[in-house]
């Protein structure tokens, strides 16, 4: 008889093993799922809502996580409060150099162990954002009131400004030293940034002027209106060579953030006034490839293929569930975010930081070697993340 209990034992341990690894292969399965139709408000997770973080909320995974936590490194890395960063150096190198802007307008190169050198001087008020060119090397500042923004570019090595002239939207080049930028006219330009006479091309007019640039490809331009749940966006696609313009997607408060190559993007659209979410991967014709399981905004993740890092907000500060984007823009909710890998060869869905001891509301990661470099919006710090 006491042998007989000791197989029906071993039987039991077998089966809960084994349903053990069913739930868990299930649970990855449902990361990322084919996008064969168009998203039904009832699939989409609840902001504040449990399920909203499946795997996040697993206890088995956070307790993987916490393990995992006292391995990394995670430091705050500027002295001052960052607008935009860029890492310039080979990704083989151990630690890249780091420039950032403050909030001031100012340039600054990292200095650890010091403090962080001021390479321009010159402050710029009300400095809404800045984007950094393709190697690192400059920045582009939008500044001033929403109905007369300005723009201006800095080169690092040379540590002289360039304006803009009657610029309403401007990004850079993904892959060259050039800036595209739209006109108040309509005009849509491309010049070159360096030279004694840089080249200036018309590439299109558009009626519209109220747009964002967003220059993925070489030879494809983004054109995106300004995100609100309230408002049907629409991003555009402008064929550079052919000089097309069509339409990519649309959906209110629609927001893509893409790959350095432009081939993949992640792309967020409110339903329900702002109350529920549809969160997928595209590519760069605006084809759904995936749809995301868990809860982010675009600019939290860092996409590459095949892993994309993202943080993944598990609580916020306001009490009502917030209207994304708009609340998020508008820095009225702030999130508590844990970073988290996901693969999308494996389907899988990885914890790399969790239960640090201050908040974490992720913005602008970027992988560079063995770190991952972001903004935390509640001090607006660089941080960094040694794997």
């Amino acid at each position: 008889m006491k042998r007989i209990l000791i197989i029906i034992g071993i039987i039991i341990a077998l089966l809960a093993v084994l349903i053990g690894i069913y739930f868990a292969w299930k649970n990855s399965k449902a990361v990322l799922g084919p996008s064969t139709k168009e998203t039904s408000p009832n699939d989409i997770p609840v902001i504040g809502d449990s399920n909203a973080f499946p795997e996040a909320s697993q206890g088995a995974a956070n307790q993987i996580a916490n393990e995992q936590v006292n391995k990394n490194k995670l430091k705050v890395l500027s002295d001052y409060p960052v607008l935009g960063y860029s890492t310039v150096g080979a990704t083989s190198s151990p630690d890249p150099i780091i420039f950032y802007v403050n909030n001031l307008g100012q340039v600054l190169k990292l200095i650890e162990n010091q403090e962080d050198e001021i390479i321009s001087q010159d402050t710029i008020e009300n400095v809404n954002w800045v984007k950094s060119g393709a190697e690192g090397k400059v920045f582009l500042v939008k500044f001033g009131g929403a109905k007369n923004p300005q723009f201006k570019i800095f080169d690092v090595e040379k540590k002289i400004w360039q304006q803009i002239d009657d610029a309403v939207a401007a990004d850079f080049s993904p892959t060259n030293p050039k800036i595209a930028y739209l006109k108040n006219n309509g005009d849509l330009i491309i010049k070159d940034l360096f030279g004694s006479k840089p080249k200036t091309t018309k590439v299109i007019s558009i009626n519209q002027k109220d747009f964002e640039i967003n220059w993925t490809t070489d030879n494809q331009i983004l054109l995106a209106s300004k995100p609100s749940y309230l408002v049907l966006g629409e991003i555009w696609r402008i064929d550079i060579k052919n000089k097309t313009i069509n339409l990519l997607d649309s959906g209110n408060g629609l927001i893509i953030n893409w790959s350095k190559d432009g081939k993949l993007g992640i792309s967020f659209s409110s339903l329900n006034n702002g109350k529920q979410l549809g969160i997928k991967l595209i590519d760069d014709k605006g084809i759904a490839k995936a749809d995301l399981d868990f809860f982010t905004l675009p600019d939290k993740c860092f996409i590459s293929q095949p892993k994309i890092y993202c943080g993944v907000p598990q609580t916020n500060n306001v009490i009502r569930a917030p209207i994304l984007p708009d609340d998020y823009l508008k820095k009225a909710v702030y999130f508590s975010d844990f970073i988290y890998q996901i693969d999308t060869n494996e389907n899988s869905f990885e914890p790399v930081l969790t239960g640090t001891d201050q908040p974490l509301d992720i913005n602008s990661p970027r992988i560079f070697g063995d770190q991952l470099f972001f903004i935390n919006r509640y001090d607006n710090r660089l941080y960094g993340l040694k794997f």
